[in-house]
């Protein structure tokens, strides 16, 4: 009777032994934005990812990058160890470990994530010794099993973390919010159609961590250049400056546009660029009656034989002129990473522009001495009217030759090839003492503009000779009538932007 009941509670206690040998570990995930997860740790490999059971039975991998700390709770370590501490299993020994009150069932394994050198602490509180190497038949074969299936598991989950891998490097560069690629196994059908409850819900309503590895997007690069180009601006101002010789005061201002963000990504990424450019200006001239006497009496000083005087209300000529011009530019600039280092780029792009000048003119010229004559009076009242419009396009392919002397130092030598197409044509009217004459049209079409060019230096001086930065300027000049110049005024406004 002794003996059946001492195989009744071996056998029992082999089964409650192999149950708890392949029972997952409990633990509770804390996260880096500090949530936390109740759940079942079947496989884990530091720095890595971590294999879940949630509530609902749904198995789930995930990134290590996520987790701030894991607090693994083992309830069978002591049992283990206790049976690992008994070679050979009798009655005594089990009953021993059955009715022991002073062992603790509670051991606690902690992982923390504290710097890049992942490290790990384990507390136990109570003294256990290692598994002997001396075990049972049982103890072998179970031990054997659960080294199959573990080494089974391992190899499923690399591939499948390799997998993810894969997919999540596919989105860098996009502008997305990336969101960690979570890998679900129902345990059940019916536990499938469960509502889930994991704990990447709550990042389903945040933006995912962009990792050091990880590189930023298109979006994120024009924000961070955007804000550089704030920077700049700060110390822009206008430019003032007074030629004390000729008189001529001018003002220059420019203010680097945002929409330089984009050229500034494109020239690191590389693809097409749509640029725009508009600009306008006005001119004015002015020669009074004391400016013509003088230019007059240098004439005559000059080639005329005879003396001369000259009276006039004025002399006036304004200036109006615009254009707007649209270009397409693809580049693929060098790469440091990929060894890369020979770029090409090309363009394509058109330019209109359109000019009018209106002069008007009324003076009186009175010559003396002239022979068979005497004295002769000339008046003179005239209008003039002028107008330009231009067309032009620009075709051209520029690659270049050199090296990286640092990561982000290219240096080498330019060449471009350029085809410049142009269009022009003039026409006008004139009215001189009440008669109205038409300037008879004048047109060009040239076909065989073209242009080479040769620059030597680093690729973002050369890049900016391709593609100009976005920008708005403001120029202007006053010059005072002298002796030997006219009164001139001018004002210019231009923009470029992407």
């Amino acid at each position: 009777m002794k003996n059946t009941y001492t195989k009744l509670v071996l056998t029992l206690y082999l089964t409650v032994f192999a149950t708890l040998l392949y029972s997952s570990d409990k633990a509770t995930l804390y996260y880096k934005n500090g949530e936390k997860l109740e759940c079942d740790i079947e496989q884990y490999e530091l720095g890595k990812w971590v294999v879940i059971i949630d509530e609902t039975g749904t198995k789930r991998i995930i990134s290590w990058d996520t987790i701030k700390e894991v607090v693994f709770i083992k309830t069978n370590d002591v049992q283990d160890s206790a049976i690992s501490q008994n070679p050979t299993i009798t009655l005594d020994s089990i009953k021993t470990i059955v009715s022991a009150p002073s062992l603790s069932t509670d051991t606690t394994q902690i992982i923390q994530e504290e710097s890049p050198d992942v490290s790990k602490t384990e507390t136990v509180q109570d003294s256990i010794k290692k598994e002997p190497e001396t075990l049972t038949i049982a103890q072998k074969l179970a031990k054997r099993e659960k080294e199959r299936k573990k080494q089974e598991a391992l190899e499923a989950q690399k591939k499948l973390a390799d997998d993810i891998e894969k997919h999540n490097k596919k989105k860098k560069g996009y502008n997305k919010e990336t969101e960690p690629v979570v890998a679900k196994t129902p345990a059940t059908p019916a536990e499938s159609k469960t509502e889930s409850k994991s704990i990447f819900d709550i990042f389903k309503k945040k933006k995912a961590p962009i990792t050091d590895t990880e590189e930023p997007s298109v979006n994120t690069k024009e924000d961070k250049f955007k804000e550089e180009i704030k920077e700049e601006n700060k110390y822009e101002k206008p430019e003032i400056d007074l030629n004390k010789k000729s008189g001529k005061l001018s003002v220059d201002y420019y203010q680097t546009l945002e929409s330089d963000a984009t050229r500034r990504a494109w020239i690191e990424d590389g693809g097409l660029l749509k640029g725009y450019g508009f600009t306008a200006n006005y001119s004015y001239t002015s020669m009074s009656e004391k400016f013509l006497q003088n230019m007059m009496k240098e004439a005559i000083r000059n080639d005329m034989p005879y003396e001369m005087s000259i009276s006039s209300d004025g002399t006036t000529m304004h200036g109006f002129g615009m254009s707007y011009s649209g270009t397409l530019k693809w580049i693929k600039p060098p790469s440091y990473s990929e060894g890369k280092n020979i770029w090409s780029a090309f363009s394509i792009g058109g330019t209109s522009s359109f000019s009018l000048t209106l002069g008007k003119s009324d003076m009186t010229i009175t010559m003396y001495d002239v022979p068979y004559i005497g004295t002769m009076i000339l008046e003179s009242k005239s209008n003039m009217t002028i107008t330009t419009i231009e067309f032009s396009g620009n075709i051209g392919y520029t690659f270049g030759l050199g090296k990286y002397f640092s990561s982000d130092s290219w240096k080498g030598v330019m060449l471009g090839l350029y085809w410049k197409p142009n269009f022009m044509m003039m026409t006008g009217s004139s009215e001189s003492d009440g008669v109205y004459t038409d300037i008879e049209p004048q047109s060009n079409f040239n076909l065989t503009g073209f242009q080479w060019t040769i620059d030597w230096g680093d690729f973002g001086a050369m890049v900016d000779k391709i593609a100009n930065e976005a920008h708005l300027s403001i120029n202007g000049y006053i010059i005072p009538e002298t002796e030997k110049t006219p009164f001139m005024f001018s004002i210019g406004l231009g923009i470029v932007y992407y």
